[in-house]
């Protein structure tokens, strides 16, 4: 009996062991996976200190800390750290506060209201409010054991820190911060006696975040709003003049925006309007009780805000109207964010945080802006083509746009795979550029997926790309190197050297992809052969990482060089017409036959030259041939004294017009001998003789005859 209950306690173990291992398994596997939740965490922190007694008399801080949590979504969580002295910096909330509906909203936004009741700090502990927010941060995960990675703060202040160490605190809290990348601290400067310059080098800058900077408290909402659409990759903002007390036109939503939301915002601070009509597309008003239950909206003092949920079953797409109501008639302005499924990310420039598309670029000073931007739908990260997306330098001075296209060519690596590219005139003057993208296209009338992209333009090493002189000079079919040199400086030390986009663009339009291999510390070549006549583009970006002044960045450098490869040039076919030894005569002349076959269309000129024979003189050195013929031509050839050997060879070097023509044969081997003659002079002598020897014999003869005539006679007179 006693041994069938310890079995059965030992299978009870085994069982519960059996269970509890496999989920240990899971979490420990879990733990190592990336979080993949799509909502944020997000720590508000307001500054309460005594000066903003002065600065924001009204609480309009807290009207936009609560415009902030109105607009939050199902699923994020938000903190609230009060920054003042140093017994009234501390935690607002218990935690951070997870947001499910509408009552929590109004939870949230109660206890913010609240801070009107307490009293303000002599002290801004900037370094202990930044501390407390971090420590807020690591509190929560995504639900699984993983830190969520979309976490921000954002935080207001109207002044530096003040109090014993809060300077080092400060400092202290942003390294905190580095080491969890993802997080960012956004900062709301505001007033004069505000400093946006150490707030952006002391904590956006190495956080890759930013700073807004806000006049008055009249401008806090505002500077929430574009806080807001920093802090999401799927978040625009628009801002809209509209007349009073009348329907008007408020946004277009077109089809290739791929919305997924849009809010309305009626900032009111200190005037009297509200919004008496919102009609979405399809003239559906959403301030009537049907909407009540599917629109989201608030109602404060300060602002009014309607926002259509995807689940709401608005057609976003279409035209939106407005009517505001104002006692006054004055011009107000409305505000749209929308929200869309397009993610625009600028890969080039390159950020000098990796992972972090919103972080700042750095950019040689004097050099092209060379732009690529990938534009991907949200959930899916399926790249989007078919687009006409544009860049604009909009800081410090307004610039005239640029189409970012994808068709290949030009500056573009590969058409139609959602990579868009394209290129600005060489910024000259050093500073901080502020680039704007904007897809699907750049429009007037509609609302605008667009993102504004900081681009610092300073002193770096920089590219020289060589094509070599032989490339424009050889035809098709022959290949060349190219040499890249992209050395370090005393002032900047140069780690490491990538070519993401290294191509040739050919005549007929194609790219081809180069290789690029280091060859020497600061040099690169590759080698390339040119299959078609015409003209050939290099384009060459370089990606640097390295370490200078300015710290450990990235950049990427461009450069494009061109070259011309000359057409298939018609060719001049030279024969020998002649297939045995040639003799030359007793003056030293060889007669040399060729049959030449001129393929140009157009009159070509040869020129002659005799090598292995010193002192050789060539008649005629120079010949003319008619378009498309073909002629039998003597060349003779005038053999010196000294060279009129018995038996010899001699090579004729023909040229022709390098530039329009190929001499084929251009050198052509002449075998000769020595021709079978005698003296002329001898000949002569024994003619003159032999002509003498005949006339001789001729008188001679000529006499006998004569005298034998007279024996005849004389005989015949005597008989």
């Amino acid at each position: 009996m006693k041994l069938k209950k310890c079995i059965a306690v030992v299978m009870l173990v085994i069982i519960i062991i059996s269970l509890l291992f496999p989920v240990a398994r899971a979490r420990s596997a879990r733990a190592q996976e990336p979080a993949t939740d799509t909502n944020s965490d997000i720590v508000l922190v307001i500054d309460h200190s005594g000066s903003m007694e002065e600065n924001d008399p009204r609480f309009l801080r807290l009207a936009a800390a609560k415009l902030f949590v109105d607009l939050a979504d199902p699923g994020d969580k938000i903190g609230v750290v009060v920054m003042s002295g140093a017994s009234e910096t501390r935690w607002l909330t218990k935690r951070l506060e997870g947001i499910k509906n509408r009552s929590d909203i109004e939870e949230l936004k109660g206890q913010i209201d609240d801070l009107r009741k307490e009293p303000m700090g002599e002290e801004t502990h900037m370094g202990t409010a930044l501390t407390q927010a971090y420590e807020m941060l690591e509190t929560t995960t995504s639900g699984d054991g993983v830190a969520n990675e979309r976490q921000f703060v954002v935080m207001l202040s109207d002044g530096l820190p003040t109090g014993t160490g809060q300077v080092e605190r400060v400092g202290q809290a942003v390294g905190q911060f580095q080491e969890r990348r993802y997080r960012k601290i956004f900062s709301i400067a505001l007033g004069a006696e505000s400093d946006p310059d150490y707030l952006r080098q002391s904590i956006a800058e190495p956080l890759g975040a930013a700073v807004i900077y806000a006049e008055q408290a009249s401008d806090l909402l505002d500077s929430y709003l574009d806080i807001y659409t920093l802090a999401g990759d799927d978040r625009f903002i628009d801002r809209v003049t509209i007349q009073p007390n009348t329907l008007e036109p408020l946004a277009q939503v077109l089809k290739d925006h791929l919305p997924s939301q849009v809010s309305v915002v009626l900032v009111r601070n200190d005037k009297e309007a509200s919004i008496r009509t919102l009609l979405a597309p399809g003239d559906n008003d959403l301030l009537q009780p049907y909407y009540e239950n599917t629109i989201q909206r608030s109602d404060e003092p300060e602002y009014e805000l309607y926002t259509v949920l995807p689940e709401a079953q608005v057609d976003l797409v279409g035209d939106w109207e407005i009517n505001v109501t104002r006692p006054d008639d004055a011009a107000t302005e409305v505000v749209v964010l929308s929200r869309s499924q397009l993610s625009l990310q600028l890969s080039v420039p390159a950020p000098a945080f990796n992972d972090d598309d919103s972080s700042i670029r750095y950019h040689p000073q004097g050099r092209p802006l060379f732009l690529v931007t990938d534009i991907q739908k949200q959930q899916t990260e399926e790249r989007v083509t078919g687009l006409t997306p544009s860049a604009q330098i909009i800081t410090p001075e307004a610039d005239v746009p640029v189409t970012i296209a994808d068709e290949g060519g030009d500056y573009d690596a590969k058409a139609n795979d959602g990579r868009y590219s394209g290129l600005y005139p060489p910024l000259f003057e050093a500073g901080d550029y502020t680039v704007q993208l904007e897809a699907p296209h750049q429009t007037e009338t509609s609302i605008h997926v667009r993102k504004d992209y900081t681009v610092r333009v300073t002193s770096l090493p920089t590219m020289t790309l060589n094509i070599p002189p032989v490339a424009t000079m050889k035809t098709i079919h022959i290949p060349f190197e190219g040499v890249l040199e992209l050395p370090g400086r005393a002032d900047f030390e140069i780690a490491s050297v990538d070519f993401p986009i290294a191509f040739v663009e050919r005549p007929d339009g194609d790219t081809e992809p180069l290789k690029i291999e280091a060859v020497d510390e600061g040099r690169y070549q590759f080698t390339y052969t040119p299959s078609f006549s015409g003209n050939y583009w290099v384009i060459v970006a370089a990606e640097v990482q390295g370490r200078g002044p300015m710290g450990q960045i990235s950049y990427v450098d461009y450069a494009e060089a061109h070259f011309a490869v000359p057409e298939e040039l018609p060719r001049i076919t030279i024969d020998p017409a002649f297939n045995q030894t040639l003799t030359y005569n007793q003056k030293g002349v060889l007669h040399v036959p060729l049959s030449i076959d001129n393929e140009s269309s157009q009159e070509e000129q040869l020129t002659f030259q005799i090598e292995g024979s010193d002192g050789a003189d060539i008649v005629p050195a120079e010949i003319t041939l008619n378009p498309n013929e073909e002629v039998r031509r003597t060349i003779a050839v005038h053999l010196p004294n000294q060279n009129r050997a018995g038996t010899g060879r001699l090579t004729l070097a023909i040229a022709g017009p390098d530039d329009r023509a190929i001499v084929q044969s251009s050198r052509i081997g002449v075998p000769f001998r020595k021709g079978m003659f005698v003296n002329t002079t001898m000949i002569s002598v024994l003619s003159m003789l032999g002509i003498a020897a005949w006339m001789l014999i001729r008188r001679h003869r000529r006499r006998a005859r004569a005298q034998n005539i007279f024996v005849t006679h004389a005989l015949r007179r005597h008989l």
